[in-house]
């Protein structure tokens, strides 16, 4: 007997489905997991050939150490580049304020200026930068890119003012020891970036905060018009991006032992490389923090194994500038698919 739906009419009985139409419906399901995940895949992809072609060199404990650690600055700066961006923002400060953070920490722990000040003092630079970038931004209106630009080059030029345009060597103190620290094999900043990605996460993906963010990043006067705190949003996502940024160049002093003023303009696109090129994958046409660190490892992956295999130095400068505009092309191409 053929069975009945509410409306009476019969309804055909059920049919197994054939081998086409599961070889039909599992392709999209592979396009979908390969649309999500391909930037995890490629980074598989890569440090498995790398390793295969170069077992003594590329496929070595003491690479792999080499390679997190020399990321964490910049995995810690491309996390705080989230926060702005996915309110909608960009910043391009941030490295800049890491200059002059880490210029005042030279120059104060050289001098013999304890832990306590140093800190609080790197972290009130950062706060007080975003806080002014967040009244030409939100409050004047002028364009953020143009706004941060402004403003990376003129905290450029005071890092070179507070070092005497100088490179401050042989540091030493409790800043180094923080951030020199080994836990398990690996330093304290490597630790200390990997749990800002686990709590960048965790705002992003399991609070109210994280998804009104991304509610004023995609449409402002929506979220205005239901209520939220656009302004205050925007403003904040600015001066944490400030706070983390001057903490990065404590702890980026303390690790070198030294500072060079000409250190923080190499810290400007490989952060935004990576979360833009983040935003295509895990959470395809979001900023999030596990995209972000599986796509600055791809970039620095890709580096280091084309170094070892003889490529010239300048290979770097290259794969950033590329990595650069095809992760600020597909994260486009992925924002226009979801909207």
């Amino acid at each position: 007997m053929s069975t009945v739906d509410i409306g009476g009419t019969p309804e055909a009985p059920a049919t197994p489905p054939t081998g086409e139409s599961r070889v039909g419906g599992m392709i999209p399901s592979v396009r979908r997991v390969f649309g999500q995940y391909g930037v995890v895949f490629a980074l598989l992809a890569m440090v498995i050939g790398f390793s295969i072609s170069m077992p003594e060199t590329f496929a070595t404990v003491s690479n792999a150490k080499t390679i997190v650690s020399s990321q964490a600055i910049t995995l810690i700066l491309a996390i705080a580049v989230t926060l702005p961006l996915r309110a909608g923002d960009l910043d391009l400060s941030f490295p800049g304020v890491m200059g002059v953070a880490a210029a005042l920490t030279a120059v104060l722990l050289r001098d013999g200026t304890s832990l306590a000040l140093i800190i609080p003092l790197a972290l009130l630079v950062g706060a007080l930068v975003g806080l002014v970038n967040g009244v030409l931004v939100v409050i004047v209106g002028v364009d953020s890119l143009i706004a941060t630009l402004g403003m990376f080059t003129a905290l450029g030029g005071l890092t070179y003012a507070i070092m005497s345009s100088q490179v401050i060597a042989g540091l030493e103190g409790p800043v180094t020891d923080l951030a020199r620290y080994h836990l398990l094999g690996l330093p304290m900043i490597v630790w200390i970036a990997w749990a800002l990605v686990v709590v960048a996460w965790y705002l992003y993906e399991r609070t109210p905060l994280g998804r009104l963010l991304l509610f004023v990043g995609g449409n402002r006067d929506a979220a205005r018009l239901s209520g939220v705190s656009v302004v205050k949003l925007r403003m904040g996502a600015l001066m944490v991006t400030g706070i983390i940024s001057g903490f990065a160049g404590v702890l980026l002093a303390g690790y070198l032992g030294a500072m060079d003023p000409s250190v923080p303009s190499s810290y400007l696109l490989p952060p935004i490389a990576a979360a833009f090129l983040g935003a295509t994958t895990v959470k395809v046409g979001r900023f999030n923090s596990i995209g972000t660190l599986v796509a600055l490892y791809l970039v620095t992956v890709g580096v280091t194994g084309l170094q070892l295999l003889g490529a010239a130095n300048w290979v770097a400068e290259l794969f950033n500038g590329i990595a650069l505009v095809a992760a600020v092309t597909l994260a486009r191409l992925a924002g226009g698919k979801r909207s």
